[in-house]
């Protein structure tokens, strides 16, 4: 059991892979499917990535940017079964990874695909909400850490996005 401490940003410009792939010194993609399995005080997720790792993952509720958070790896089947179940609600999205050599953490940035198309998000984990991180850049991007529009969970509930939610 960990704890995930993160911050989340909006992305809202066009040059975004231009500016990452400059500022990265290696990153990767991968295609990810999720569905929430239950909702309450604790979420119950599953995630396909790429067809070839499925993740099950329960995260406790969110304050200040941090949660808890179990994950398990589960077989690639049983994954697609339970986000074939009825009510399960899904979000489609690339991710990008990048690093860079040096302490700077990693960030992640999520290219929604299907209702959400356009929706770009952001995110760093962090030790604790309070590590200073330099941002790849500074305009077109909003922080929305702590914002409950902006969790995947609230996300995979809309059925359009049509630029920031407020």
């Amino acid at each position: 059991m960990t704890i995930e401490t993160e911050r989340k940003y909006l992305i809202d410009r066009t040059d975004i892979f231009d500016i990452m792939h400059d500022w990265a010194t290696k990153y990767y993609h991968e295609s990810i499917t999720q569905g929430y399995i239950a909702t309450g005080p604790a979420t119950v997720r599953v995630r396909l990535i790429d067809d070839v790792d499925a993740i099950l993952t329960v995260k406790g509720p969110s304050k200040n940017g941090s949660c808890l958070e179990v994950e398990t790896y589960i077989d690639i089947e049983d994954a697609k079964n339970m986000l074939a179940l009825d009510g399960v609600r899904t979000i489609h999205k690339t991710r990008y990874t990048y690093f860079r050599d040096d302490d700077t953490p990693a960030f992640v940035v999520d290219f929604f695909h299907g209702p959400l198309e356009g929706l770009v998000i952001m995110e760093v984990e962090l030790e604790d909400i309070y590590q200073k991180i330099d941002l790849p850049f500074n305009k077109g991007i909003v922080d929305v850490t702590g914002n409950s529009l902006y969790t995947n969970l609230s996300l995979s509930k809309m059925t359009y996005f049509d630029g920031i939610l407020e």
